[in-house]
């Protein structure tokens, strides 16, 4: 996955639209660069647009279990994406368009808005593939998270933990168990295939043992 351009208008610290397109120059040419600001320029904001239109979720929130313990209560739900929306701003989103290796290009898109009385109306969520063609994939928030989850081969806790390291959470990478850093290591450099190849290796191993073990008994069974 390579992000291509980041759209994004009244979310949190950032207010207007605002537009880093990575394949204009400077960035075009830039091999490194580094988001530089002082405390609440919006240097995170920058990553948590990226989590909204990709997850419906962001870094400073928090995580899932809190935010459903919250639902399961009369407490105002703080973790709720919508309240990333810019105080005193009507309506805002955030778009991520990205490419992948066999050169098909996607835009996932994400928005909020308040409605006459003043109240958040629903997430609105869209993926549409821009390259080879033109065609809106998916406009309800599940079937666009289950087609993102897909054509990403990451889930949101995967993301954060590899894609993006928000702030103070590459402690997250690093605390994470044997086995779900292998998990993630090999989604980031694709080689969960030689995984898979080594699964089925050892089940035609059982397999051929079995059937030896079975030919074993049967010889023995003539010979007595």
């Amino acid at each position: 996955m390579k992000i291509d351009k980041i759209e994004i208008c009244n979310i949190a610290s950032i207010e207007g639209e605002q537009v880093i397109d990575f394949t204009a120059e400077p960035l075009k040419s830039a091999g490194l660069f580094a988001i530089t600001g002082n405390t609440g320029t919006g240097k995170s904001t920058i990553l948590d647009a990226i989590c909204l239109a990709l997850y419906n979720e962001a870094p400073r929130l928090g995580n899932k279990e809190v935010q459903a313990k919250s639902q399961e209560t009369d407490i105002p739900n703080i973790y709720n994406t919508c309240n990333l929306l810019r105080r005193g701003c009507t309506n805002g989103y955030s778009k991520v368009t990205f490419s992948l290796s066999d050169d098909t290009q996607y835009v996932a898109s994400w928005s909020v808005g308040l409605n006459r009385n003043n109240k958040y109306r629903p997430v609105q969520r869209e993926l549409a593939q821009t390259k080879p063609r033109r065609t809106t994939l998916a406009d309800k928030n599940k079937e666009v998270q289950a087609l993102l989850n897909k054509i990403l081969k990451l889930d949101y806790s995967q993301f954060t933990r590899t894609v993006i390291l928000a702030q103070n959470s590459f402690t997250n990478f690093l605390a994470a168990k044997r086995g779900e850093k292998s998990q993630l290591l090999e989604k980031i450099t694709g080689t969960e295939i030689y995984a898979e190849i080594s699964r089925r290796i050892f089940m035609r191993a059982k397999d051929a043992e079995k059937i030896y073990e079975g030919k074993c008994q049967y010889i023995d069974g003539i010979s007595k």
